[in-house]
């Protein structure tokens, strides 16, 4: 089967999936207690923004979750693709050492934006290159994928969301 088709039904999967979660969020929070939209009040937040803050606070928790597993997925759905016999390796983190024959690797597609979390990764980048792994974050991750797995994820990605207007 094509590429383009598995990621495009492993995507209407998640976002079935996450709509499920979220609508069923929403229909929770109707009972929720809004006695703390006081405190918003108190600090200049009216209730039609509390209501909305909390709203899109929850959807956004399950977007992030829904988002991260789906990339996820996708890109081992790719490295399977070229390498039928990969698969997902956990390896107990109890001296740092490569002992186990491997070479980490860490991909993130979608670098942070905000300071700290700037940091966090360039120390996990340092942990990885100390221990002669390899980090790719960025551009050089959709490359990666692209030149390990001759798929072009981000391709097939920006096709499924036009497709999606």
């Amino acid at each position: 089967m094509d590429m383009y088709v598995k990621i495009r039904e492993l995507a209407d999967k998640y976002a079935s999936e996450l709509k499920n979660q979220v609508d069923a969020q929403v229909e929770e929070m109707k009972n929720d207690d809004t006695s703390h939209y006081l405190i918003y009040r108190v600090l200049g937040i009216t209730n039609e923004e509390g209501n909305l803050i909390d709203l899109y606070q929850n959807k956004g928790r399950f977007l992030y979750k829904y988002a991260g597993a789906f990339l996820e997925e996708a890109a081992c759905m790719c490295i399977k693709h070229k390498y039928s016999e990969a698969a997902k390796v956990r390896i107990p983190n109890t001296s740092g050492s490569k002992e186990q024959g491997y070479t980490p690797v860490r991909v993130m597609f979608y670098y942070p934006q905000r300071s700290q979390a700037k940091k966090i990764q360039e120390t996990i980048e340092t942990l990885y290159k100390g221990i002669g792994g390899q980090y790719y974050y960025g551009d050089a991750a959709w490359k990666y994928i692209k030149e390990m797995t001759d798929v072009d994820l981000l391709d097939i990605l920006h096709k499924i969301s036009d497709s999606r207007k």
